[in-house]
């Protein structure tokens, strides 16, 4: 498993819990981890494009 953080955030005036798993050279996981209205999980994943920048793929 990747390594984690937990952010407080507000969304839409709701606030809210995030914690972000980061697995190195392939992905960010974002889950809500609190209730509320927009409960969801965000894959974003890493990838390497001309000239070795690195880019992200939000899905």
């Amino acid at each position: 498993m990747g390594s984690s953080i937990v952010r407080d955030i507000g969304f839409d005036g709701m606030p809210l819990k995030e914690r972000y798993f980061f697995y190195p050279r392939e992905t960010f996981e974002f889950i809500r981890v609190t209730f509320g209205d927009e409960m969801k999980t965000i894959w974003n994943e890493i990838l390497e494009v001309e000239n070795g920048k690195l880019a992200l793929r939000f899905a």
